[in-house]
Formats: C-alpha cells, structure tokens, sequence
C-alpha cells in the first residue's frame, strides 16, 4: 500500500493497552462521581455506564490522549457517536459525557452541544488511509476539568 500504511485493524496489544488506559479511567471516575463504571460489551456505543445502585446515571466514552489538554482548539468525536449520544438524551434524559485523559488532566464533556463537523483523514495516528468519516470538533472550552496533574516542585511550577 501506497505511504507506508498497512490496511490493518488493531493489534492486539493495542487492544490490550486501550483496555487498560480506559480501565485506569473508569477507576478515577468512579472514585470522583461516587458511582460504579460497568464497561459496556465490545460493539456498545459507548465504553461504560455510570450507575449507583440500578439507575444508570450516565453513558460514558472514554479516550486516551498523549497531549496536553490545551494543545490543540479542539477534540473530536465520531459523528455516528454524538447521534447515537443525542438519541439516547432525548429518549431517556440520561447524560452521554465524553471523557479524555490528557497528559496533564482528566476532563468530560456533555455530548448534548451542535458541533462543527469536518471530514477526517487517514493520515491521522493509528488510521487506515483509506478510513475517512465525519467527526465533530468539540472545543476544549466545553470540557470540564475533574483532576489536573499540578506541578510536583517549585521548578516544575516555573516551567508552566
């Protein structure tokens, strides 16, 4: 294939390791939420439920990212995820939150917001050339911060 791509699915230990990056999430919200985080089976919309007890308090997408939250405008979200999050909202009124861990914070989002939408490309990380969709752009001004990683001495501070 042309660029060096591989048409290719994921391999395994990329499945494992998003596996236990979105385990590491679940673990952190449900210690700030006070809520239970049941992971939802492999072709759910969404990665996890958020409940106490038998009420489901909220569907949950959980990413990963290996920049610092204010690094780029923007994150984004399949377009078939946000239709499928503002479906479930109208029907049942329960919250369908995206949450990235960035570098340097654990943030979310409400999934409720119109939002600018823009062809992806392959050239994207971990992206088949030939697999383009629509995404929505979520500005980062819509997340919410729940746990920020602060400076860990006074040089650390300095460098911000």
């Amino acid at each position: 294939m042309s660029g060096g791509y591989k048409n290719r699915d994921f391999t395994e230990a990329e499945e494992r390791q998003d596996y236990a990056n979105e385990q590491a999430i679940a673990k952190q919200l449900a210690v700030s939420w006070q809520c239970e985080m049941e992971k939802q089976p492999k072709f759910a919309t969404f990665d996890y439920i958020a409940k106490r007890d038998k009420a489901i308090l909220a569907f949950v997408e959980v990413r990963k990212r290996s920049h610092k939250i204010n690094a780029f405008p923007d994150v984004y979200i399949n377009l078939k995820k946000l239709l499928e999050a503002r479906l479930l909202e109208s029907a049942t009124d329960t919250k369908c939150l995206f949450v990235v861990q960035f570098v340097d914070c654990l943030a979310y989002c409400r999934l409720n917001k119109k939002l600018q939408l823009i062809k992806s490309t392959g050239g994207w990380k971990r992206r088949n050339p030939n697999d383009v969709e629509e995404v929505a752009l979520i500005p980062i001004s819509q997340f919410q911060k729940i746990h920020c990683a602060g400076p860990r001495s006074l040089s650390q501070a300095n460098q911000r």
